[in-house]
């Protein structure tokens, strides 16, 4: 039996290269897993690289919803939340499922739980990590971690902060409704084993755990997992293929 079927507090993340030049064998095999709403969604875009990683990243969490539930990776039914997270909405058997995806240059990544609420981004690392950008979205104590931030340092300590912001908001699955300057997380320490909420969010930090991982040295990945029953949570890593560099590293919080 499938890990995270057996063992509750488990989640499974899985990367997959992305190459930036064009495969149309890989597209063609994604496109095929893909229903008629995404195939129309995919279509919508207006640059062919973002219909491609679009159509890798859902066929990616459709193979990996297949890996735990007997069901044919372009039988699942997948649909949005009114904030526009997509959940499984079928066939039956396979709603427990939760997942997250997301994708950047060069590489995608899926999450899977059983129940969980589980939230995922990744970021290629670029040099021009903007203060400017920064100063609209991160809380005062993180601005003032990303100053103090060797000038070396700061693309990777803001990419850090801004991968556990979404991942946090993914798997609340309220969007960016959820303003990303009312929680912050400790730049100056390990970000991932403390994290402070607004009062106004009504949230409790006991109830997530956070992971910040490293697929590739010029990826930064995070997951966030609801663990409202306090619960140990075991988190793994895979590559679909081989990986393009090395395997993942990750942190997290206790």
């Amino acid at each position: 039996m499938p890990v995270i079927l057996e063992d509750r507090s488990a989640v499974a993340v899985t990367f997959a290269d992305a190459p930036c030049r064009e495969d149309d064998e890989a597209y063609a095999a994604a496109e095929r897993l893909l229903s008629k709403e995404e195939a129309a969604r995919a279509r919508r875009f207006r640059f062919d690289k973002d219909r491609r990683r679009f159509a890798l990243t859902r066929a990616l969490v459709r193979r990996e919803l297949s890996r735990y539930v007997d069901i044919p990776p372009e039988d699942w039914r997948i649909e949005n939340e009114a904030q526009g997270r997509p959940f499984v909405a079928g066939p039956a058997e396979g709603t427990e499922l939760r997942f997250s995806a997301a994708h950047t240059e060069g590489l995608v990544l899926c999450a899977v739980s059983a129940g969980r609420e589980v939230g995922a981004d990744v970021e290629r690392l670029r040099d021009a990590a903007s203060l400017d950008v920064a100063g609209h979205f991160f809380a005062p104590s993180e601005m003032q971690a990303l100053r103090a931030a060797p000038p070396e340092r700061r693309a990777e300590s803001f990419f850090t902060c801004w991968t556990l912001k979404e991942a946090y908001i993914k798997a609340r699955g309220l969007g960016l409704s959820l303003p990303l300057d009312k929680f912050a997380f400790d730049l100056a320490g390990d970000p991932c084993t403390r994290v402070v909420f607004d009062p106004a969010l009504g949230d409790d930090p006991s109830a997530w755990r956070f992971f910040s991982l490293r697929p590739t040295p010029q990826h930064l990945a995070a997951v966030c997992v609801g663990r409202h029953d306090g619960a140990e949570i075991l988190l793994t890593t895979r590559w679909a293929g081989a990986p393009p560099r090395a395997t993942a590293e990750a942190r997290g919080s206790a």
